[in-house]
């Protein structure tokens, strides 16, 4: 008796938590339930029915588990098998030069840095960290010139080239996208395959220095340069009146001047490294073509719409070196594309007169023009 006082609490219980019913044996003015049928019959029973909710739980729980767990392992899967295909590693830092539009794609641990130009980095969740300073900086900044920057933990954070060029250096893991933008940097490889451009001493980004203004002196050497009168200006042992030029330039100036190619901005000052314009420099290039603003061909002030005329611009051109900051990247994209342009004369295209002077041969032209793919601004 005691035992089955022990057992129906327990048997209640169970009732009250499964809702589990029962005919009880007896009758009206018996109603008490043997420990027979509890232990024989009810408790296998019930015991039976919570074994088979209990399962019938856990296979929907497993089932919905199970279907979330294979999509996720198929989604990382797919994105693994394309880092697979995309990414690389980098042992330690490369430079490399990159136009607007291009994007490295960084994770943990990858480092960057940025030489020249300007780049902004953006990143969902995680932190990049400024190590020159010891900073995190917000998804979204420009970062700064010089400063290397780290991807810190489980952060994936993209480098987008946001001006013309750049100049970039990166370690670690990295993945690469190429945009479809102006390529001045191939333009800059191209003209220095000529012997056209030759950049400076700048010890980095093979010297191009694109994300500079050009100086008056630049742009007066590329000039001589696209007449092929270089070797003659490098011979020229002449002087000239002025005295803000350093001896590296002083045969270039001092050649121009002795042919009247300039008078300099003053009596006794050349403005070495005073910028020079966009219309500026579109006047010596219509000059290295036959056209003189001396004769009235044009003015330096109109010679971007004259060019435009005469089909050495575009219209896109144009508009953009009228309202654009001129930089040496333009420099580049100016004197690429006027090598195909016709002389006043008629007698050919630029191009063709400076391998007539044997300047370059058929051969480096033909390499220089391979090298640049990308269109021009229409």
């Amino acid at each position: 008796m005691k035992k089955l006082l022990v057992i129906l609490p327990a048997v209640l219980g169970l009732l009250l938590l499964f809702g589990h019913t029962f005919a009880a044996p007896g009758s009206q003015s018996d109603p008490l339930i043997s420990l027979s049928y509890i232990t024989d019959t009810y408790l296998p029973s019930l015991s039976a029915t919570i074994e088979g909710r209990i399962t019938a739980a856990g296979n929907t729980v497993y089932g919905s588990s199970s279907q979330k767990l294979t999509a996720l392992v198929q989604e990382y899967s797919q994105k693994l098998d394309a880092l697979a295909v995309q990414s690389a590693f980098a042992p330690e830092f490369i430079q490399t030069r990159v136009k607007s539009g291009d994007a490295l794609t960084g994770t943990t641990g990858t480092g960057f840095v940025l030489l020249a130009g300007s780049v902004n980095v953006t990143f969902s969740s995680g932190a990049v960290i400024n190590v020159s300073t010891g900073t995190e900086i917000l998804s979204g900044s420009s970062l700064a010139a010089s400063q290397r920057y780290l991807v810190a933990e489980y952060t994936t954070a993209v480098f987008t080239v946001s001006s013309d060029t750049a100049v970039v250096e990166y370690e670690g893991n990295y993945s690469f996208a190429s945009s479809t933008g102006t390529d001045y940097n191939a333009m800059a490889d191209a003209l220095k395959l000529l012997g056209l451009f030759r950049g400076g001493d700048t010890g980095y980004g093979s010297g191009y220095m694109l994300e500079n203004k050009p100086s008056r002196v630049e742009g007066l050497i590329m000039f001589i340069r696209l007449l092929g009168e270089e070797n003659e200006a490098l011979s020229y042992a002449g002087t000239s009146p002025f005295k803000d030029v350093p001896s590296w330039a002083s045969s270039y100036v001092n050649y121009a001047y002795s042919k009247g190619y300039t008078n300099g901005v003053s009596s006794s000052l050349f403005g070495t490294y005073s910028t020079i314009t966009a219309p500026e420099y579109m006047t010596l290039i219509l000059r290295s073509m036959g056209y003189s603003d001396a004769s009235g061909d044009f003015t330096w002030d109109t010679s971007l719409s004259y060019a435009y005329n005469k089909g050495l611009l575009t219209s896109g051109e144009q508009a953009l070196l009228a309202s654009k900051t001129f930089y040496r990247a333009q420099v580049v994209y100016v004197s690429y594309y006027s090598l195909d342009a016709a002389l006043k004369d008629g007698s050919g295209t630029l191009l063709q007169k400076l391998i007539a002077k044997s300047v370059f041969g058929e051969e480096a032209a033909a390499q220089a023009r391979a090298k640049v793919t990308s269109s021009r601004i229409a």
